[in-house]
């Protein structure tokens, strides 16, 4: 089985706090209990570390599976035999997914295979721990107002002083343009679709106002029909293929509600791909703890600093100088 690393951003919002301070204070803890799974009964537990490399934030999400026994079986003549094992009570079925995130971009990789908790689950974990994160410095700003004024504020004043902690977190999934028309396609709605042109051509020059003075050249569109998804994939894929883009995004909605932004680049499927029982081998006597002493973790950062795929994650800082 292969175990695949996949890419991702992360944007941070926030007037008050930042993702830096978010990861801090998570990582001060260590260990997250994540809600369980209702469909499967397993359990989710994410560890991140902050201060063991100065580069990237660090993490790792443990699935703890809802079964106390497994099958395992014999090969004779072609037969399977099969043996039932029973794990002891103290014993469990772990599944490991580490990651990375660039502390400068908000870039990272993650690490994957198949059936194992995908990397829109850790969007959502971060989602959550970033909305229990602000809450918590809102309310501990609040009572420290109150005690320095020696008064209770009222709902509105506090409503007042919440507005700064508010926090925004937008996780997307890097995708290869080839691939775009396809993932669309798993959608319930396209919302809007943003881009920015690699260089100026005549033709778009030609329509774009004040045109001698623009450098860079961005657009969004919003779509009025955003439940054509066949229409609107097949559109924007078309697109993408010709016109020579230096990134794009698009927000996209799910058949609960949930709003995903997924970013287009000149990339591979996967950055890189190792076999499941070779990376499962560099767990061996590491402490969950301590999971940033594994050599997955080096794996992953060699990939990310990669000269092959500078223009991919190299881009974004040099966006922001």
């Amino acid at each position: 089985m292969d175990s695949r690393f996949l890419g991702f951003s992360i944007d941070y919002k926030s007037e008050k706090l930042t993702f830096d301070h978010l990861v801090t204070e998570l990582s001060t803890v260590g260990v997250h209990q994540y809600s369980t799974d209702k469909s499967t009964g397993n359990s989710r537990i994410l560890y991140l570390n902050s201060d063991f490399n100065k580069e990237f934030y660090l993490g790792m999400i443990i699935t703890v599976r809802d079964q106390k026994k497994f099958c395992k079986g014999k090969v004779s003549n072609g037969d399977f035999t099969f043996d039932v094992i029973d794990l002891k009570q103290e014993d469990k079925i772990l599944e490991f997914n580490y990651f990375i995130i660039n502390k400068e971009s908000g870039l990272g990789l993650y690490q994957h295979y198949h059936q194992s908790c995908t990397a829109r689950i850790l969007g959502k974990m971060l989602k959550h721990f970033s909305l229990l994160h602000s809450n918590s410095c809102a309310e501990a700003y609040i009572s420290a107002e109150e005690a320095k004024n020696n008064k209770t504020f009222s709902s509105s004043a506090k409503s007042k002083l919440r507005s700064p902690f508010l926090s925004k977190v937008d996780f997307s999934i890097l995708v290869r343009k080839e691939k775009l028309d396809e993932l669309l396609l798993n959608y319930s709605k396209i919302k809007s679709f943003e881009y920015e042109y690699s260089t100026l051509t005549p033709k778009i020059q030609e329509a774009t106002p004040l045109a001698d003075h623009v450098l860079k050249k961005k657009e969004i569109l919003r779509f009025h029909t955003p439940t054509d998804i066949k229409g609107l994939a097949s559109s924007i894929a078309g697109f993408v293929k010709s016109a020579v883009l230096r990134s794009g995004r698009i927000k996209v909605e799910n058949e609960f509600g949930d709003e995903f932004p997924i970013r287009i680049f000149d990339m591979p499927d996967y950055f890189a791909i190792h076999n499941y029982d070779e990376l499962a081998d560099k767990l061996f006597n590491i402490k969950a703890s301590e999971f940033y002493n594994s050599e997955i973790v080096d794996l992953l950062i060699e990939t990310f600093k990669s000269e092959e795929y500078d223009h991919i994650f190299q881009m974004k800082v040099c966006d922001e100088i």
